[in-house]
């Protein structure tokens, strides 16, 4: 093969050397999703004690934040697989990326779309990157051409925090940069899987410092506690 279409936020943040991303795709749909059964539209519809299907624990933490009296289990299984245990009545609603659903054509399945500041997406989702051969300059080129430099700023940006914070893809670090006017912004939370060690820090500046924007950021989530959260974690 000589190219290679990823979602972005599965790649390690640690890259190969003999490899390159020649592209980042425009971000249509960063956000996460609820889908939930006839009827509910929010969150804040659940009944107490509804069981809410996700395999992230980003996901996990956020929603244990926001409505500590749902339960939440484990789903595994492509987009389909896990709507239809939705249906069959295996839980009460799933959280899922809205990318995966909008490209699959399932976007009228979306109960209601979180707000990216109130529930942190993962690093880079929503982004597609493409990889070709770091040596292969004739398809870094062509490649090249769909490459948006916003989605790719914010999406590096936002792998470069958990990449500092040493987290790992299934982590429960969410981040989220975005581009305002002429400067950079970036959003990112660190959390324990009940919600209540949660830690969440803005910061912002000139476009061109986006990558040390996000350096900093991380260091002041890690000087914060952000690592004795993530180490007793990992002992789970």
């Amino acid at each position: 093969a000589d190219i290679a279409v990823h979602s972005f936020k599965d790649l390690p943040t640690c890259e190969d050397r003999e490899l390159a991303i020649a592209a980042v795709c425009d971000r249509r749909f960063v956000e996460d999703v609820l889908v939930a059964g006839v009827g509910v539209r929010s969150l804040s519809e659940l009944k107490a004690g509804a069981r809410v299907g996700t395999s992230s624990m980003r996901r996990i933490a956020q929603i244990k934040r926001m409505r500590p009296d749902l339960e939440t289990a484990t789903i595994r299984g492509n987009v389909e697989g896990r709507i239809r245990k939705l249906d069959e009545g295996q839980y009460d609603a799933i959280v899922l990326a809205r990318a995966g659903l909008e490209r699959l054509g399932l976007g009228g399945r979306i109960s209601m779309a979180f707000n990216l500041l109130e529930f942190l997406p993962a690093p880079a989702q929503g982004a597609l990157a493409v990889q070709v051969r770091a040596g292969d300059m004739r398809a870094k080129e062509l490649v090249g051409m769909i490459d948006d430099p916003d989605a790719r700023i914010s999406a590096t940006c936002e792998r470069r925090v958990m990449e500092i914070l040493e987290g790992g893809c299934h982590a429960p670090v969410g981040t989220y940069g975005r581009m305002s006017g002429e400067k950079f912004v970036i959003t990112a939370c660190v959390s324990d899987l009940d919600g209540s060690g949660y830690i969440e820090d803005t910061f912002s500046g000139q476009i061109g410092e986006a990558m040390e924007i996000a350096e900093r950021l991380a260091k002041s989530l890690l000087d914060r506690g952000a690592k004795k959260i993530l180490e007793s974690i990992r002992t789970i």
